[in-house]
């Protein structure tokens, strides 16, 4: 018989998984997926728009309409538990404050990026 053995690094958790797992627990209870199917679509839809508006922020330098569409999306993605989106939402503020145009536009990729991976991860349609 052979023994079975065990992966040291498998911590079975997700890589691609965009939440923060306790603080989903911490906010929606211990089964917090059925609330996420209903919640996920409409934050999907909300950073659609959040990202429209900081991306028409930037096509013309205008410092306040990219920081208030990052901050909204900052508090939405915080909200539900997402650190990475709201983490890179966060670094688009602090950019277009200071007026680091061509920075914000890759921050604004990161913040896409990662809004089409929570897609894909719960398998929503962006």
């Amino acid at each position: 018989a052979t023994a079975m053995t065990t992966d040291p690094t498998d911590t079975g958790v997700d890589p691609t998984d965009p939440f923060d797992r306790q603080a989903l627990i911490d906010t929606f209870g211990p089964e917090p997926d059925s609330m996420l199917d209903v919640l996920v679509p409409i934050f999907l839809g909300d950073a659609a728009e959040q990202l429209t508006g900081m991306r028409d922020g930037l096509d013309v330098s205008d410092v306040e309409a990219t920081r208030a569409a990052a901050h909204s999306l900052k508090g939405a993605a915080a909200s539900m538990a997402l650190p990475g989106i709201s983490a890179a939402c966060l670094a688009v503020e602090e950019a277009a404050k200071a007026n680091q145009w061509s920075e914000a536009v890759g921050l604004v990729d990161e913040v896409q990026r990662q809004v089409d991976e929570l897609a894909a991860f719960r398998q929503v349609a962006p």
